[in-house]
């Protein structure tokens, strides 16, 4: 059984939700993602979300003969758009949703999307008697409609705005996780979640779909394991230390994912909050801009720092955050590790700082080379020295 999660944000969470509630159900599985390729407990090293074809039949074939019943991939647009997962059946397509990214590769939104949809489309292409396909949709996303008239197969949505076979109703976000009641076609379920934030809501409603359509997953089961997990490394990752300064690392590389981000951290944050944030190079340059307003926006301070500068000039990327900025709330930190320092230094007891934009990464690509650069480790680092200090 093949389920693949395609979206803007959401995609690795996601999966490894499916993947653990997967495991919890005495499953052999397989995942596929933007962090790794992993076999049962076997890992490998992936370079792209989504592996060219000949790797990915090559791993699928490793999955049968180490007896996997299960695999859950990312599938990226890039992905479909190149047909990288041309010939692999799917039997569960969610689509998390889709905002601005990529469009250095993708010429407009819509082509954006229209590659989005493609797994949608290619849904069910081999039919299998007595083998439902589904495709779970969020519907409030305003792109749903267009994926769900992209494919033939049955229709599972979820969401929280609209209304949907998987809702959350009554949610109370805080400071240590979220609780919420979700509706289901078998009745009402109360989730207690450690995971934070209203988009580890919706990630949880797309598996908890996910899992109860394609392997008929009981909803108790669903609900011990959102109520276990702790969630992804990199995926509003806390980093502990005693100077009572919450510090958080995230993947956030998107206008929409980082004003999610800090939005859920303003809703628990009694004083300060900080973010360190830069953007990709050889990457799409119109969302510079963007995530320097939102980070001004709804933080206290901001800090633009270089990311993955690639070929370009890290302090030519910033230039590009800055153009059209009307906000005097930032600083300029172009190394990393010296604007963590620099937040963390800044911080005080009660203060929320956010590293934006790496998450798992534990590399940083500058020209040619690839550096070892680890947010989560760097920051336990200089917490750990100013405590001592």
């Amino acid at each position: 059984m093949n389920r693949g999660v395609t979206g803007t944000n959401g995609k690795t969470s996601v999966t490894h939700l499916i993947d653990e509630i997967c495991k919890k159900n005495q499953q052999q599985t397989g995942i596929i993602g933007t962090i790794e390729m992993r076999i049962n407990d076997q890992v490998y090293p992936v370079k792209n979300t989504t592996p060219d074809a000949l790797f990915l039949q090559k791993s699928f074939h490793q999955m049968v003969t180490e007896k996997v019943d299960t695999a859950i991939m990312e599938v990226s647009s890039h992905a479909l758009d190149q047909g990288r997962v041309h010939g692999s059946e799917f039997d569960i397509a969610v689509f998390t949703n889709l905002t601005q990214d990529h469009l250095d590769y993708h010429p407009t939104m819509n082509h954006y999307l229209f590659a989005k949809s493609l797994l949608f489309a290619q849904l069910g292409n081999h039919y299998e008697v007595d083998k439902n396909k589904y495709a779970i949709i969020n519907m409030d996303d305003k792109n749903s409609e267009f994926i769900i008239k992209a494919t033939a197969q049955p229709v599972v949505t979820y969401g929280i705005e609209m209304q949907a076979d998987f809702r959350a109703e009554n949610i109370v976000l805080r400071a240590n996780g979220v609780s919420f009641d979700m509706k289901t076609p078998e009745g009402i379920v109360k989730i207690n979640s450690k995971l934070m934030g209203l988009f580890s809501v919706y990630n949880m409603l797309a598996a908890s779909a996910a899992a109860f359509y394609s392997g008929g997953v009981p909803l108790p089961l669903i609900q011990e394991v959102l109520a276990e997990t702790n969630g992804v490394n990199g995926r509003f990752q806390p980093i502990e230390n005693d100077l009572g300064i919450g510090v958080i690392v995230d993947y956030a590389h998107t206008p929409d994912s980082l004003q999610n981000v800090l939005t859920t951290i303003k809703s628990f944050s009694k004083a300060k909050i900080y973010v360190v944030v830069g953007c990709g190079g050889d990457r799409d340059r119109t969302k510079r801009p963007i995530m320097a307003s939102v980070a001004c926006q709804l933080a206290d301070q901001a800090i633009f720092t270089s990311d993955n500068p690639r070929s370009e000039d890290p302090l030519a990327i910033i230039k590009d955050m800055e153009k059209g900025l009307n906000a005097d709330n930032y600083q300029v930190v172009v190394d990393r590790e010296e604007a963590i320092k620099e937040a963390i230094h800044s911080a005080n007891e009660g203060d929320v700082i956010l590293i934006a934009g790496k998450g798992h990464e534990t590399y940083q690509i500058i020209g040619e080379e690839v550096l070892d650069f680890d947010d989560a480790e760097i920051a336990q680092r200089i917490l750990t020295n100013l405590t001592r200090g």
